[in-house]
């Protein structure tokens, strides 16, 4: 008996084990994407909305399964915090020593933040007894020096031969200024020796003119010769020496440096003051090195009136600013400028005293100096007959001169700086840069120790 073929029973694929696992960790994986997303709203790659917030559209299309749910998700309103990509990098530590200022330049700046407008304004001011007090005659400091101390406290006073009548007298009315002084004053005389002596054979050893000292060849004996000078002066109790003079004798008719000067060769006049500018400091005084950018070369005098150079700037560095070059390389502390008038270098009759292109340009910025700059007396014929006071006073501090040598009127030239900083003509802060110079010097000379 012929049997019928047996049906085949219908079977069922039972799915792979591992490719289930497999897209169920896919689908958790995704499904946790997704939650991050409702929680924090934050993601690397997804982008803005200018309103703020993420939308359906732009949801990521490249997490797997978690796309196609994505599409189904309503709009997210958390604000999107961005991760950063990089590590924050910090800078490595310098290996440059940290800059600090002198010692003396930080207590001249704690000095200068005590002072109000006004002492830092007659702080600029070098001027004599006579001028200081309004009396003819000056011998000692008595009431009447009190009382102009008390209202114009001045950063100096200039001796003169007047004034000097021995020497215990000298060192009295001296240390009387001294104490009747609020801030310690610049105490000066104009002692070169020779026909420009002021004290020699009171206070001091008398010294031929710089030109027979200048017609040898030995820098050493003046040297040693301005160190006695500086210890007898420091003795007295003066601490600047308007010397030595730094000009060129080029002009043998010229009358007002003629024999002070130690000769014409700019290099050899460089040797001598060099070496008077450090025995006088190493006696115990400042120097005071003039008369920048150098006097010499022209038979006029500026003691008259109006004297012009005609030297290039070229020609100025050849040879008047070798000498003034020599000295601030042996540390000067200052330097008085001139009213000679550089017709070639300064656009009309500008004596030195008053152009920012010679005090700043050349002395300051060409040269490199920073110690105290002073000018000549605003009393003689190169200022008097061509300029008043007002303009002469801030057009000096304008150029870049730190002190004010004898004004004609104390008490009205400081009322002009005062006037011109209340209208901002000129700054504070222009003060300031000059009364730290004339604080520091004092502090480098011993004068707050005292």
């Amino acid at each position: 008996m012929e049997q019928k073929p047996r049906k085949k029973r219908k079977t069922h694929r039972v799915p792979n084990r591992r490719a289930l696992l497999g897209a169920l960790l896919v689908l958790s994986l995704a499904l946790v994407a997704l939650l991050i997303r409702h929680v924090t709203g934050a993601g690397i790659g997804v982008p803005r909305h200018r309103s703020g917030v993420i939308t359906q559209t732009e949801a990521p299309t490249d997490v797997g399964l978690a796309a196609t749910v994505a599409t189904n998700e309503p709009t997210i309103d958390t604000p999107l915090t961005t991760l950063p990509t990089e590590p924050p990098t910090t800078e490595p530590p310098s290996t440059e020593p940290p800059v600090t200022e002198a010692p003396e330049l930080q207590q001249a700046r704690e000095i200068l933040d005590g002072m109000t407008l006004e002492e830092k304004v007659y702080q600029l001011f070098f001027v004599s007894p006579e001028t200081l007090t309004g009396i003819s005659y000056v011998s000692f400091a008595g009431d009447d020096t009190r009382a102009a101390l008390e209202a114009m406290p001045v950063g100096g006073i200039l001796y003169e031969r007047q004034n000097i009548q021995g020497h215990d007298q000298t060192v009295n009315m001296i240390a009387g200024a001294q104490a009747l002084s609020k801030l310690p004053l610049l105490t000066g005389v104009m002692e070169e020796g020779g026909t420009a002596s002021v004290v020699a054979g009171i206070l001091t050893d008398y010294l031929d003119n710089m030109a027979v000292y200048g017609a040898t060849s030995d820098p050493e004996t003046v040297r040693a010769l301005g160190r006695t000078m500086g210890q007898q002066l420091a003795a007295s109790g003066i601490c600047v020496d308007f010397a030595p003079v730094a000009d060129l004798l080029t002009d043998p008719a010229n009358t007002e440096v003629g024999q002070r000067a130690f000769g014409s060769d700019p290099q050899k006049v460089a040797d001598f003051v060099e070496a008077m500018t450090q025995g006088l400091q190493e006696g115990g005084v400042a120097a005071c090195v003039k008369h920048f950018p150098g006097l010499g070369a022209e038979a006029e005098s500026t003691v008259q009136g109006l004297v012009l150079s005609d030297k290039t700037m070229q020609q100025l560095r050849q040879t008047s600013l070798v000498p003034f070059r020599a000295a601030i390389d042996a540390d000067v502390k200052m330097i008085l400028v001139s009213h000679l008038t550089m017709d070639r270098l300064v656009t009309g009759d500008v004596p030195a005293s008053l152009s920012p292109e010679i005090v700043t340009g050349i002395l300051r910025e060409e040269l490199g100096f920073d110690g105290v700059v002073i000018t000549d007396s605003l009393q003689i014929g190169a200022i008097v007959n061509l300029f008043d006071e007002k303009n002469t006073v801030l057009n000096a501090l304008k150029a870049g001169c730190d002190m004010l040598l004898e004004p004609r009127d104390l008490s009205a030239a400081a009322q002009y700086i005062l006037d011109a900083v209340e209208a901002g003509s000129l700054t504070e802060e222009r003060i300031d840069e000059s009364v730290l110079r004339i604080l520091r010097l004092k502090i480098e000379l011993g004068l707050f120790e005292e």
